[in-house]
């Protein structure tokens, strides 16, 4: 979490899926492979979500084919480790 924030990304919470969009911007979660790397997924204007792994096409589901409503609760395995919500404005972000 500190990381992120570092570079710009707003702490939202990991205690529920947020339940509007936000005015600027896009929520994302964050979710961890245990002392390997880090996962992003985006929350879409429909209120599902999606991902990109590695070098595959963006979707909308998990591991299990099951569409993703609550990335707390989703198949990312490895990344399996959730970690919590962030707001995110692109614009606003530098990787540190």
């Amino acid at each position: 979490r500190p990381a992120a924030e570092r570079d710009g990304l707003m702490w939202h919470g990991d205690d529920g899926v947020p339940t509007a969009q936000p005015v600027n911007g896009h929520y994302i979660a964050l979710l961890i492979w245990p002392n390997t790397n880090f996962h992003w997924v985006r929350m879409d204007r429909d209120f599902t979500w999606s991902h990109k792994p590695g070098g595959t096409a963006v979707r909308n589901v998990d591991n299990k084919g099951s569409k993703i409503t609550d990335p707390s609760q989703s198949d990312f395995s490895p990344w399996t480790q959730f970690c919590g919500y962030f707001q995110t404005i692109p614009s606003n972000v530098t990787v540190n």
